[in-house]
């Protein structure tokens, strides 16, 4: 009967993978070390095994920082010079001690079979999350963990975010389902023995009240919660916390440098969020390693984002429908009242209906509003994800232990894996604002507020309506009326119209009120009034359902003098509040599909015109390149070329200016694949062609990452054409096919390139429509660059040319009618 973490429905993708932000409290500088955040040197790294795995593999970790990080790594290099040589000794130590941590979490793989652990899913959740609640408390938590090979789940979030909502989202993830099934189950029987007198009636006094008994109401809503907080589910998770060892420092520093293991050993990763989980490093190092871990081994990228409001929103629903029943159950009826029953109904019981319905739901409804925030804060934190926002605890200290000690910075670690797993820092984080944030955006799309998820919540509701049935027929076993079981029939399918029919329309009202009124204001009033209004709308809503019940009650459709309970009213209002409830559901369910397919088909919309405009470029510059090699023999060309370099970087600011016109860097959605550190090119000491591969698999990974970068080469690149027009004799061989990326003649980009070579080298140019006007454009650049006097040998598209035909002439050549290529 364990439930699987996340129930609500399959959340296993595939990929090759604020409005204001809630005003929980920041991580703050003071705050305790997580168990997360551990002391690398707290470990003897001289004991053998560390030992000989530092001289073996140090070597392999990349230590090398990046440009945004130099600077911080210059500084912490000048004071260490200015310590004393002790000081220095220990440094110097550390330094190491980090180089060993790296080069152990680089390879993802355990330092110690026993190291692996996991614990059963309702070690975290047993007593109200207490784990999550006291973490300064986990000597005794070791013992509950078992050694494993396979973890289902790894679970990440940051110790600094509001505890009680990451231990009810945890909760209401394992067990929220659980709990309503057997709830359910048990009030069918508490309904049949209710029913047949098995079970006394609940009520008092000559005028029976309450009208209805609460058996199924009161026991149903309190096993349901017995069961969310007490059930025990069983997969095998990882948690930081009762994983690693926290008595045992040495223990303590294997986990952490085993922490890629532990992910590369999980079957998916589910991420608790709350607005400091990004913050944290070592969070985003849970993030990174997943992923890599995934493209290592080649499997399923099983990621699952949660914001920590959910469970709180979810939970607190069915506790208001049925604080909202209850009342309603000691609620006199018109049998117990005097008077005009039109007036009471309009003046005492709706109003009071109202009233209920304010007070039960309008913590609902704040939470509602503050789980959309959360979204909002969530999506612009990956969708701006970068990672020196992010923070450790090391750093926050300023790497002083409060002994007086030294600190290892966990930064530099983290950020050297990184490095070594995704090729640079700007390219992972280049990958979880596309990749990750488009996962995020269809899980909260299609996998949050769903139609399964509101009527689980809304049980409570069919729990109070199967009082009534069983009262009911427990009233007409002793009476005459031969008709018994309408009355019953009525009541339980009035049940079904309202827990699977209204109170799911009305929750989808509310869902998107709510974000339409995220959006926390500076007054607390305009926040009153942004829930009152939700709480307008939806008793209109229920208020509307209650007359339109009224009304299908006045219809008799079977004739006069036929008995039937209200019965067929009762089914025509259920039917009509059911079907209702589908097609708003349904139309939600495909403009939200359509609205992910869009998105999905925009991506790759963009990316096949930054391919075409990446083709056009990459064989403007090679091209150009090409014919500097193959014609620059000509000194009187060299030597106006050395007179003319003014006029040259006029030509390369033009070419830059094309560039950013064309949009290079305005529409971009990564991919997974093969990844490469980015490294300026070294003129006469680095293969021109290898560069070329190198700083294409770049560009066509992540340019938006790198357009600094980028921009510098392009300049370098146009820059070089100046450099061989002086050092024409130092040029290299620059064969045009294998230089091409795409020159393999598999792709479209292949057969272009190779078609250009065979141009080059004279053979035919066979480009047609799109690929004409490509290279129309080409040529259009090479002559911008004042290069057209080059001498082009071969044929182009059948027309024979002189030696001394320049690419203008090329150009005017091609056939304004050509057909658009096939393969383009």
């Amino acid at each position: 009967m364990a439930s699987n973490l996340p129930e609500e429905g399959p959340t296993e993708q595939r990929y090759e993978w604020s409005a204001s932000v809630p005003t929980e409290r920041s991580p703050a500088s003071t705050d305790d070390l997580p168990p997360a955040e551990i002391d690398v040197s707290s470990a003897d790294m001289r004991i053998p095994p560390l030992q000989e795995k530092a001289h073996t593999l140090q070597d392999s970790a990349v230590a090398s920082s990046d440009g945004r990080n130099g600077h911080a790594t210059n500084e912490g290099t000048a004071s260490e010079h200015s310590l004393p040589s002790s000081e220095n000794d220990v440094a110097a130590s550390l330094t190491e001690c980090e180089g060993v941590a790296t080069a152990l979490i680089v390879r993802m793989e355990p330092v110690r079979p026993d190291i692996i652990q996991a614990v059963p899913a309702y070690e975290v959740v047993r007593r109200c999350g207490r784990v999550f609640r006291a973490r300064n408390k986990h000597q005794h938590y070791s013992r509950v963990s078992f050694q494993t090979a396979k973890i289902e789940q790894f679970w990440s979030h940051s110790w600094h975010g509001p505890k009680w909502n990451k231990a009810l989202t945890a909760i209401y993830l394992n067990n929220g389902m659980v709990a309503a099934v057997v709830a359910t189950l048990v009030s069918f029987v508490l309904m049949f023995l209710h029913a047949y007198r098995f079970l006394p009636a609940l009520r008092f006094g000559e005028k029976l009240y309450p009208s209805r008994s609460c058996w199924i109401s009161v026991t149903c809503i309190v096993l349901y919660y017995m069961i969310m907080f007490l059930w025990r589910p069983q997969q095998k998770i990882f948690l930081d916390a009762l994983c690693i060892q926290q008595g045992d420092s040495r223990s303590k520093a294997l986990g952490l440098v085993s922490m890629g293991a532990f992910l590369r050993a999980s079957d998916s990763l589910v991420v608790l969020w709350d607005p400091s989980w990004s913050r944290r490093l070592w969070c985003v190092f849970e993030l990174a390693a997943f992923l890599h871990s995934r493209q290592l081994d080649r499997r399923e990228v099983k990621l699952t984002i949660r914001p920590t409001m959910l469970g709180p929103c979810f939970i607190s629903l069915p506790i208001a429908l049925s604080y909202v029943m209850l009342a309603l159950t000691f609620f006199p009826t018109e049998e117990h009242l005097q008077g005009d029953m039109e007036f009471i109904r309009v003046v005492v019981v709706w109003p009071a209906m109202g009233l209920l319905i304010f007070t039960g739901f309008y913590c609902s409804v704040v939470k509602l509003r503050a789980y959309f925030r959360y979204v909002q804060a969530l999506e612009q934190d990956i969708g701006k994800f970068v990672v020196d926002d992010s923070t450790s605890y090391c750093c926050s200290v300023g790497h002083v232990r409060p002994d007086g000690g030294l600190l290892p910075c966990d930064r530099r670690v983290i950020l050297q894996c990184i490095r070594a797993w995704f090729g640079s820092v700007e390219n992972f984080e280049a990958l979880v604002r596309t990749d990750v944030l488009q996962s995020l955006q269809d899980q909260l799309s299609r996998e949050v507020f769903t139609y399964k998820q509101i009527a689980v919540s809304a049980m409570p509701l069919l729990w109070h309506y199967m009082d009534s049935a069983a009262t009911i027929h427990y009233s007409y076993i002793v009476s005459t009326d031969d008709r018994p079981l309408f009355g019953t029939l009525r009541e339980f399918i009035r049940g079904l119209a309202w827990a699977f029919g209204v109170v799911p329309v009305a929750v989808c009202i509310a869902v998107r009120l709510s974000y339409l009124l995220q959006r926390r204001h500076a007054w607390a009033l305009c926040d009153i009034m942004g829930n009152l209004l939700v709480m307008f709308v939806i008793f209109l809503f229920v208020l509307g359902a209650l007359v339109f019940e009224l009304r299908a009650w006045e219809m008799d459709i079977l004739g006069q003098g036929i008995s039937t309970g209200l019965l067929p009213g009762s089914s025509i209002f259920s039917a009509t509040m059911i079907a209702m409830s589908f097609v708003f559901f349904a139309i939600r369910y495909f403009a939200l599909r359509s609205m992910c397919a869009f998105r999905e088909k925009e991506a790759q919309g963009s990316l096949a015109w930054i391919d075409r405009f990446c083709q056009a470029w990459y064989a403007f510059i090679l091209m150009a390149l090409y014919f500097l090699q193959d014609g620059l023999a000509d000194s009187d060309l060299a030597t106006r070329r050395m007179e003319d370099e003014e006029k040259l970087q006029q030509r390369v600011d033009e070419i830059k200016d094309f560039v950013h016109l064309r949009g290079f860097f305005a529409f971009y959605g990564g991919s997974l694949g093969p990844t490469y550190q980015y490294e300026p090119f070294n003129w006469g000491q680095e293969d021109p062609v290898e560069h070329s591969r190198n700083l294409r698999d770049v560009l066509w990974m992540h340019p938006k990452s790198h357009e600094k970068q980028l921009q510098d080469e392009i300049s370098r690149l146009v820059g070089w054409t100046s450099f061989a027009a002086n050092k024409f004799s130092d040029f290299p061989p620059f064969p045009l096919a294998q230089a091409m990326p795409w020159g393999n003649g598999i792709s479209v980009l292949g057969k272009f390139s190779q078609e250009l070579e065979f141009c080059f080298m004279g053979g035919s140019l066979n480009l047609k429509g799109k690929g004409r006007r490509q290279f129309a454009k080409v040529c259009q650049l090479i002559w911008a660059c004042d290069l057209r006097d080059l001498p082009l040998q071969g044929a182009v598209h059948g027309i024979s040319t002189r030696s001394d035909t320049d690419l203008l002439q090329v150009f005017k050549a091609f056939p304004e009618d050509a057909d658009v290529l096939p393969s383009m």
